[in-house]
């Protein structure tokens, strides 16, 4: 078992609950000890878990499934530097929260966006993506050449971007490859790919898009599990 603290709001908040974590917590488990170890309950379903990382320039929200003692461990593989002052947050998020209201599969997006590739000297450049067949895929405007695609299950992507890679876009999607070391070097620079949004709500319907790929069946927390986490707190 591990003790892990939550902080809630901000990260610089007093407002800090330690919890001692096993194996099988996930994040629902986890949301529901904060809140009620600080009489929160009733935000619920304004609050979302967050994996807070480089100083706060990205955010990845977890999903309610996800095993919490996994996404402290993951850390350790990364560099001292990029590893430092990460957390975990409980707050509000209104892109994301806006993003779920949306995930209703069937659900494919396209859109034009910026994309800055993890290499040296590489620029933001515009291409269209697509959120298709639970696949990240871009493509040359225009002549339609594929340019690359990853599975998302391959994936973990954070809301933002990290400051040096100067995105041209304020709304911003990092990702890395859940099976490629987060190691910087010369020809790797930067952690992970940044896809960057002019618009809100492109940016809102790829985070949708990107949740039915990766949940199809179980995007939002069933009624069903709520009821029985409640019951086994009662327990408790």
């Amino acid at each position: 078992d591990l003790r892990i603290w939550v902080y809630i709001d901000t990260k610089t908040s007093e407002n800090c609950v330690g919890l001692v974590v096993q194996p099988s917590m996930r994040a629902l488990e986890m949301t529901q000890r904060v809140l009620q170890q600080t009489n929160r309950e009733s935000a619920s379903t304004s609050h979302f878990l967050h994996e807070v990382v480089l100083e706060g320039s990205l955010e990845r929200p977890l999903h309610h499934s996800e095993l919490m003692l996994d996404v402290n461990l993951r850390w350790g593989s990364w560099s001292p530097e990029d590893r430092k002052n990460n957390a975990l947050l409980l707050k509000k998020n209104s892109f994301y929260e806006e993003a779920l209201s949306r995930a209703i599969p069937p659900l494919n997006f396209y859109v034009e966006a910026h994309f800055g590739e993890n290499r040296a000297r590489s620029k933001f450049n515009k291409y269209l993506f697509s959120m298709s067949n639970a696949k990240v895929t871009y493509y040359k405007i225009g002549g339609g050449t594929e340019m690359g695609s990853w599975p998302i299950e391959d994936l973990k992507w954070y809301m933002g971007s990290e400051e040096r890679r100067k995105s041209p876009c304020k709304l911003n999607i990092t990702f890395i490859e859940k099976d490629v070391p987060v190691c910087r070097s010369k020809e790797r620079p930067y952690f992970g790919h940044t896809i960057a949004f002019e618009q809100a709500e492109d940016f809102i319907s790829w985070i949708a898009a990107m949740l039915v790929a990766e949940h199809p069946n179980n995007v939002c927390v069933p009624a069903s599990l709520i009821l029985l986490e409640n019951n086994e707190r009662k327990i408790d």
